[in-house]
């Protein structure tokens, strides 16, 4: 996994994962006589699952890695466009999957759950917790909804140039990016001037700029 991480992923990420290596043992082995917060399996999974999450995430924020199969995420996740998240999941997933073939299913079902709560606080730490939305508009009032838009939600559009796929015919989409708790505003700006309006409305994971989050 070193060797693969630092050919795919440079020689920086290299160094940094042997320090991960080496601290990762250091700390069990320091930690070795703590008690356990709780016997409680489903617990410990969804809570220990929030601390590996935190503690992942907060690795792949300085581009390196514990030198396991976060590493091979970091790698996908660099050639395929999946969230950290995801690529965590599916990495460790496999081992899960395969180690309920030698434990016992119970055991591994809670891993799972565990899997699920780990691969969703890493990606919280890495975008954060508040959700943005990406709002495509089309409509025959273009410059009625521009202006409703900036005058009552006071954000930016971007106009881009469109052709019907049907009609041939030019017909320019406005886009514009919003918070969540914009969207109804802008929902009903836009149906005030024109109720037909097709609008699309998309998740954006994170959006920097002015406006909203600093990078």
């Amino acid at each position: 996994m070193l060797i693969a991480g630092t050919f795919f992923l440079g020689k920086e990420f290299g160094l940094k994962s042997v320090l991960g290596t080496l601290i990762i043992p250091l700390f069990v082995y320091l930690t070795r006589d703590w008690k356990f917060a709780t016997d409680e399996p489903l617990l410990g999974a969804i809570f220990g699952g929030i601390s590996v999450g935190i503690g992942l995430g907060i690795v792949f924020l300085g581009k390196a890695s514990t030198g396991g199969t976060d590493t091979l995420a970091q790698i996908v996740h660099k050639y395929t466009g999946l969230s950290l998240g995801k690529c965590i999941a599916v990495a460790d997933g496999l081992v899960v999957l395969g180690a309920i073939l030698s434990f016992e299913v119970e055991k591994g079902l809670y891993a799972m759950i565990s899997l699920y709560v780990i691969s969703q606080t890493i990606d919280v730490v890495q975008v954060g917790l508040s959700k943005s939305k990406t709002v495509m508009i089309i409509t025959n009032y273009e410059n009625e909804i521009r202006k409703a838009i900036t005058e009552k939600i006071n954000r930016g559009i971007t106009r881009i140039e469109a052709r019907g796929g049907y009609t041939d015919t030019e017909r320019p989409v406005l886009m514009v990016v919003i918070s969540q708790i914009e969207y109804s505003r802008l929902k009903e700006a836009v149906h005030e001037v024109d109720p037909s309006a097709f609008m699309i409305v998309m998740d954006a994971a994170e959006v920097v700029g002015i406006g909203f989050k600093r990078e």
